[in-house]
């Protein structure tokens, strides 16, 4: 450990954390709508003060302590859940998901939390009970939601723990072996299903091609926009009209494609440093942390999400060598109130914008969401809603205003282009009615409006003859 007063800024992993951060405030001069960019900044200057927290607190194990009884709750919820489950005989498929929006994030979360639960029983009596039924309750929850990410992270941390710990080495065997089994018992067909492999490999491909097209990345929080324009590789039936990508299930890629490849190199050398640092101190508590979530990275997102997010920068700070506290500066305070301000607006804005898929919200409703949103979570822009609002209401200069907006915000959306174009056709002009009924149909050929509303453009000009 380093003396007191070890300057935080300078260990490598923290280094890499806010040059990471950096570039990825640097993206929005590459982006198309910047306020994505804005937030997706604000929330990583968010994570890696929290890390600077994390690496303050004096007594490690404290840390250690409370993410496991986290992993606690995790279990006794995960498992009483599942156990209902079972017993419905698989009735409600896929629908358990704890406290968290779906089942491999709530599946992950639990790999993430687990290895707290193993490490606290090397503690006192107490905490190994409380070690004991966390690890079993996360177990049983975890064999029988068979999220293939997370069973592939746990099989990877079963190895690391083998190779470095002899005295639990016949444990790790016995694990894997459950691994198997429960393979087997609880998701044969889900584990091996290659459907959603298919899909994967289809949007990892197409994001290939964007990082080679856009090798200085575009723009954070523009992956989801920027999709589009590679459609033509994409086969998922009715992708971009009513199925829509937020996040590529792959964040290493995500990361080269929205930050840049200088980007993406230094997203991998967080969690390259994160695994040296602990090979070196053969702190196998965070080498199944980090490997799990490198795991879980590789076919999902957890780097969206705030929970898994913080996980791994408690298990960063249990290799950053420091002890004592870090004094932040006046305009590091200030920076972190508006980073706050601006995630505290895109929660309410998120939360209003859940009611818009219902048609539940008026446009007084919607002139309440900030400037820092502008898409809601399947990329539909926020305008594209008011401008609906209005074209009911038949107001329709207002409508078309917005629907030209929601086009800044996301000029990539089918619905949107479509709506455009019959406004131009309604005004006679037909070259640029035609211009957005083709582009939507490139972006999505089955897309049925765009196909008739072209269909009466050629019949204009067929009578016109």
């Amino acid at each position: 450990m380093c003396k007191k007063g070890f300057n935080i800024v300078k260990t490598p992993i923290v280094s890499m954390c806010l040059l990471y951060c950096a570039l990825v405030g640097l993206s929005t001069f590459q982006a198309l709508n910047v306020q994505e960019s804005v937030y997706e900044t604000c929330k990583y200057v968010m994570l890696f003060w929290f890390l600077f927290v994390c690496c303050t607190v004096p007594e490690k194990d404290n840390l250690i302590k409370l993410m496991a009884v986290i992993g606690l709750m995790f279990g006794v919820i995960g498992a009483v859940q599942q156990i209902d489950f079972l017993m419905d005989g698989f009735g409600r498929k896929n629908t358990v998901h704890g406290l968290l929006y779906n089942k491999n994030l709530w599946s992950s979360a639990q790999l993430l939390t687990l290895p707290f639960c193993i490490y606290i029983l090397r503690f006192s009596k107490k905490w190994k009970t409380i070690g004991i039924i966390a690890a079993t309750g996360l177990l049983v929850s975890i064999f029988i939601s068979m999220t293939r990410s997370v069973m592939v992270g746990l099989f990877a941390m079963t190895f690391i723990v083998s190779l470095f710990n002899k005295k639990i080495r016949k444990w790790s065997i016995v694990l894997a072996i459950c691994c198997v089994v429960a393979v087997f018992i609880f998701g044969y067909k889900r584990f091996f299903d290659t459907q959603t492999l298919t899909y994967r490999f289809e949007v990892w491909s197409q994001t290939l091609n964007m990082i080679k097209d856009y090798p200085m990345g575009v723009g954070a929080g523009n992956w989801q926009i920027e999709l589009a324009n590679y459609s033509d590789g994409i086969t998922t039936p009715d992708a971009f009209k009513r199925v829509f990508f937020a996040q590529p299930h792959n964040d290493f890629l995500w990361s080269f494609a929205e930050t840049g490849i200088a980007g993406g190199l230094v997203f991998l050398s967080i969690f390259g440093l994160g695994l040296y640092y602990a090979f070196k101190t053969r702190n196998i508590l965070v080498m199944c942390g980090v490997i799990g979530f490198v795991c879980n990275a590789f076919f999902s997102s957890p780097s969206d999400r705030s929970f898994h997010n913080m996980i791994l920068m408690v298990y960063l700070s249990l290799v950053v060598p420091v002890v004592g506290k870090w004094k932040s500066k006046p305009i590091a305070i200030v920076c972190m109130l508006l980073c706050t301000t601006v995630m505290y607006l895109r929660h309410v804005d998120t939360v209003l914008l859940s009611k818009a898929h219902n048609w539940q919200l008026s446009v007084k409703e919607f002139s309440k969401i900030s400037w820092f949103t502008t898409i809601d979570q399947q990329t539909t822009p926020v305008a594209y809603w008011k401008a609906v609002e209005y074209h009911k209401q038949k107001k329709y200069d207002k409508a078309l205003d917005n629907f030209r907006i929601a086009h800044k915000q996301n000029h990539n959306h089918v619905h949107n282009l479509n709506f455009i174009g019959v406004y131009a056709l309604q005004s006679r002009q037909l070259e640029t009615a035609k211009w957005y009924f083709e582009r939507a149909l490139k972006i999505c050929p089955g897309f049925e409006l765009a196909q008739e509303n072209l269909l009466k453009i050629n019949d204009v000009y067929a009578g016109s003859k």
